[in-house]
């Protein structure tokens, strides 16, 4: 299996072969509050995914 490398604004870097969509999404509530969930190996706080 081939090694995924990730350039960003490199003018040497491949042309594409690829394109994987991807989907970012906030819950909010009326209050204003955002839906957070606790990770379990470090015990800190994120958006769920």
């Amino acid at each position: 299996m081939a090694r995924r490398i990730d350039c960003y604004d490199d003018p040497r870097a491949p042309k594409p072969d690829s394109l994987v969509p991807s989907v970012n999404v906030v819950v909010t509530k009326d209050a204003g509050g955002i839906l957070m969930i606790r990770r379990s190996d470090n015990g800190k706080a994120e958006q769920p995914r």
